[in-house]
């Protein structure tokens, strides 16, 4: 997390997926939340069943307090209409749902008319400040500032993309 020594990660195995903050000062790792109370307020929420062991909790950004985080879940059932991006008729695709997590009170509230952030490709890592990525290729590190990276997830054959190798000993 920017602004301060703690971070979080996900495990996940057989039981299923368990979510992570660890304080580096304290030498302290908790849970992020209770799986099995996530699970029941989602489903309360999206009206699909799930449970602790299988949630679909994806995107998980840290808010610039670091005392809320913001994730997307998915529906199994519930379709909207939206218009294709490259043909601009209307598609049916799963409706996604926005929540905030409050750390302090474990509140999970549904953000309603949340704007996503700008999609990343999965093959970048990009910084915390949003403004770099880095990526391998051809057994190469290569890194685009922001703008290049909006370009490559709209059309990663677009010959304006600018980027930098960085290495070149694979």
């Amino acid at each position: 997390l920017e602004h301060s020594n703690r971070f979080w990660y996900s495990y996940k195995t057989a039981a299923g997926t368990k979510w992570y903050l660890v304080d580096a000062d304290k030498g302290k790792k908790t849970e992020l939340f209770d799986v099995d109370k996530m699970a029941a307020e989602i489903t309360r929420i999206v009206k699909d069943a799930y449970d602790g062991q299988h949630l679909p909790i994806g995107g998980i950004r840290f808010t610039e307090d670091e005392k809320t985080f913001r994730f997307a879940v998915t529906s199994k059932a519930e379709e909207v209409e939206k218009p294709d991006p490259v043909t601009g008729k209307p598609k049916k695709e799963k409706k996604k749902f926005w929540f905030e997590y409050d750390l302090a009170t474990g509140k999970l509230t549904e953000l309603k008319d949340h704007e996503p952030e700008k999609a990343v490709p999965h093959w970048a890592a990009v910084s915390p400040d949003r403004k770099y990525a880095v990526y391998a290729k051809n057994f190469n590190l290569y890194c685009m500032d922001w703008e290049n990276l909006q370009k490559a997830a709209e059309n990663d054959k677009d010959s304006t993309i600018v980027e930098r190798q960085l290495t070149t000993d694979g």
